[in-house]
């Protein structure tokens, strides 16, 4: 991992950061600590306007998200995917001429079709950070989140020079960008992000009717049970959007589970030994 990036120039004059809980503080903390842009904030709870502005993140914090947006040339939306969509026709008739709109949903074919219907696709840049915290709100951002993080871009061609402008903004927060099909990083995200999400969900409850509390974890137990306190209200919204493509995850976890139940159940331990070789060796190829 590098240090905090210094202060360069920008192609970004002002930076409006829609939403400043984890994923939009850090963008906001990271902009200002990287780049000459003057960056403003929004978030619909005034005590995270005002830790944003004490915490120097933002130069300003206004009430309203127009006023954050009037004059941005760059406005990243950090909210949920519900609301993102929903804000995407909202801001066509308020953004500046050339302004490029940008998000970090988890998702991006929803995204990509609502810019679409706002007539924003040109203009548009889908980002997705592959970094994140079990923690939400202001208080779990960090100017150094995406360092070292993988960001999937996703954009219409007609968008390449606003997707090439966005690639060297992450890039100068240490960032490694890496264009992607929306809907292909979509199928991805269900088994890569969704997929352990419930997995933890699953476990902890697992253990919790089992009478077993989180002090009685060790190590390896805690890891596997630390995404099992991430917001349900982030969720949501992206588990619904998955259906397909989650449910054939979930139901091949369901299946090796069963299939290690039933040897164990058996006293066949060498399948069981076959399935963990299995598993180390995918691991160690990773």
């Amino acid at each position: 991992m590098s240090s905090t990036p210094k202060r360069t120039e920008s192609s970004f004059r002002r930076i409006a950061v829609i939403g400043l809980g984890a994923m939009g503080g850090s963008f906001a903390r990271a902009a200002t600590a990287a780049t000459s842009a003057e960056v403003v904030g929004w978030s619909p709870d005034p005590d995270e306007r005002l830790s944003a502005v004490e915490a120097e993140a933002v130069a300003a914090a206004p009430e309203r998200w127009s006023e954050a947006v009037a004059g941005a040339d760059l406005v990243m939306l950090a909210i949920p995917l519900g609301p993102t969509c929903k804000m995407m026709a909202e801001l066509a008739s308020t953004l500046e001429p050339a302004a490029v709109v940008a998000d970090v949903a988890s998702l991006k074919g929803p995204v990509a079709e609502a810019a679409a219907e706002a007539g924003l696709t040109r203009r548009w840049v889908g980002c997705h950070p592959m970094a994140g915290v079990a923690e939400s709100g202001f208080a779990a951002s960090s100017p150094t989140l995406y360092d070292g993080a993988t960001v999937w871009i996703t954009n219409d061609p007609e968008a390449e020079d606003a997707a090439d402008r966005m690639r060297t903004l992450w890039t100068r927060f240490g960032a490694t960008p890496q264009q992607a099909d929306p809907h292909e990083h979509d199928r991805m995200i269900a088994f890569v992000s969704a997929l352990p999400q419930l997995t933890a969900n699953a476990l902890a409850t697992t253990l919790a009717e089992a009478g077993i509390g989180p002090e009685q974890l060790g190590s390896g137990g805690s890891d596997m049970t630390r995404l099992a306190t991430s917001s349900p209200d982030i969720w949501i919204d992206i588990l619904s959007a998955l259906p397909e493509d989650l449910v054939v995850g979930l139901r091949l976890l369901g299946k090796t589970v069963n299939d290690l139940a039933r040897a164990v159940e058996g006293g066949d331990m060498q399948e069981v030994r076959e399935a963990m070789v299995r598993s180390a060796t995918w691991k160690a190829g990773s």
